[in-house]
Formats: structure tokens, C-alpha cells, sequence
């Protein structure tokens, strides 16, 4: 396999695992639960994610089926959103502002 595959096959995982965190957010949202949202600016994510699902998608057609269904199962099961809780929590938990509550 040559390294750009597996360096795309690597950054889509975790923006798969960004992407399902916030919309598990979202939808906890929607249910009127009060959970803290992720910043704006992670909506970029989505923009980024696609296109580079295609390239991928592109370059090696087999292994992007394969991802596409394995990203599918993980989402599925809590593993992406664990992985996205912990990238949520170690990388992108600083630049969230705090609300003040008074």
C-alpha cells in the first residue's frame, strides 16, 4: 500500500470519530438533554471529511469500501464515540469557551 493511503485511511478515521461525537451531541441535544456542544468551527470537519473520503475512495476503491463499511459498523457500536470523546476531550477541549452560569 503506498503511505498516502494509509496516512488518508488514518486522518478520515478520526475525523469519522470527530463527526460522530457531534452528531451524538446533536441528537442528545435535540432530546432536550443539556449537554455541553462542540465549537463551531468543527463543522469544518465535514467539509473536509467527504472530499477526502472520495480521494481515498479514488486512489484504492477496494480499501475505500472496506472503510466505509467498518467506519458504518463503528459507528454503530460505541467505539467511534469513544475515540471522539477522548479526541474531544485531550484536543479540542481547550479552545471551547465557558458560559458563565451566573
Amino acid at each position: 500500500m503506498i503511505p498516502i493511503v494509509i496516512i488518508l485511511s488514518c486522518v478520515l478515521y478520526v475525523l469519522s470519530c470527530l463527526s460522530t461525537i457531534d452528531k451524538r451531541l446533536l441528537q442528545a441535544k435535540r432530546q432536550g438533554q443539556d449537554v455541553e456542544q462542540l465549537p463551531k468551527g468543527v463543522a469544518i470537519i465535514y467539509y473536509i471529511y467527504y472530499p477526502l473520503f472520495v480521494v481515498l475512495f479514488i486512489l484504492n476503491w477496494k480499501l475505500g469500501l472496506i472503510l466505509l463499511v467498518s467506519f458504518f459498523i463503528l459507528a454503530v457500536l460505541p467505539v467511534s464515540e469513544t475515540i471522539g470523546n477522548l479526541l474531544f476531550g485531550t484536543i479540542l477541549k481547550p479552545f471551547v469557551k465557558k458560559k458563565d452560569k451566573s
